[in-house]
Order: C-alpha cells, then sequence, then structure tokens
C-alpha cells in the first residue's frame, strides 16, 4: 500500500516526459514561442529571459542577456499592460529543418504587440499597437527546453516610440 502514491507519481512523470519527447520539433518550438510571448501579457519578466540562453545576444542591437532583462524591468511597470500575439499570418516560420533530432533551429516571428493603460481609472482602457515585432531567431535545446541563443534582423528602428 505504501508503495501506492510512488508509483503513481512515477507513472505520472514518465507519461509526461514521453509524451514530450514524442512532441515533434516543430510544435516543441512552436509551444516554447507561444509561451514565451504569453508571459508577456501574465507579466511574467523571469520567464521571458529565462528563455534565453545565458550567452544570447541580439546581433542588430548588441544586446546581451542582462539588456533585456533591464529593458524589461522598465517595460512592464504597473501603468502599463502588454501583450503580444503571433501574426496569423506566418506568425511562426521555420527557417531550417526542424528534424525530431535537432537540437537547433533557426525560425522567423512576426508578433504584433500591443499596449493599455493599467491601473485606476484606466478601466475599459483599449489596446492600441505599439511594435509590430520581425525577427529571426537561432534556439537550440538543452536538457530538453528550448532556448533563444541568437536573434537578428531585429526591427529596432521601426517600433513608434513614446
Amino acid at each position: 500500500m505504501r508503495w501506492i502514491v510512488p508509483l503513481i507519481l512515477l507513472t505520472a512523470f514518465g507519461v509526461h516526459r514521453v509524451g514530450r519527447a514524442l512532441r515533434s520539433t516543430e510544435q516543441s518550438v512552436s509551444d516554447r514561442i507561444e509561451f514565451l510571448v504569453a508571459s508577456l501579457e501574465e507579466r511574467q519578466p523571469r520567464r521571458l529571459v529565462g528563455g534565453l540562453t545565458e550567452d544570447f545576444l541580439d546581433e542588430t542591437g548588441r544586446f546581451d542577456r542582462r539588456d533585456v532583462a533591464e529593458a524589461l524591468r522598465v517595460l512592464l511597470d504597473p501603468g502599463r499592460r502588454y501583450r503580444g500575439t503571433l501574426r496569423e499570418d506566418a506568425g511562426l516560420t521555420f527557417l531550417s529543418d526542424p528534424e525530431p533530432a535537432a537540437d537547433a533551429v533557426s525560425v522567423r516571428v512576426r508578433c504584433l504587440i500591443e499596449a493599455r493603460a493599467s491601473g485606476p481609472g484606466s478601466l475599459g482602457a483599449t489596446w492600441r499597437p505599439v511594435w509590430d515585432l520581425e525577427l529571426t531567431a537561432d534556439l537550440v535545446r538543452a536538457s530538453g527546453t528550448w532556448r533563444v541563443r541568437r536573434t537578428r534582423d531585429v526591427n529596432h528602428d521601426e517600433r513608434p516610440r513614446w
């Protein structure tokens, strides 16, 4: 009887691991990108930064992981809310073959970032587009998790300033 709970936990863990292993590389990468985009609206900067490798570099603006963390800290201030939505027309495009055994892939991401006021007096505030983000990202799989190692061709200069 005392072995039932550990056996159930072990079985559940094993089924979860097998399920993750059977998912295609394409589905795993897609899920990871969607998770990172959702983290913006959920005001989870740690999740976003956690989606980057330690040696992350944005080659377009020469930003590293620490720069991204600082920008997110400022961006996710209490007076404004943000959300991201992958574009329906090719929000995520694979530039390299997402073969099942791949440990690295390149993707093109197109995501609309919107903002609205939050806090007292902002009830009913409308979402307004602030950046039609486009970038190319190189992702690597480490310990079963996909992380962004490099970004390039980011349209930093095309985003509105406010």
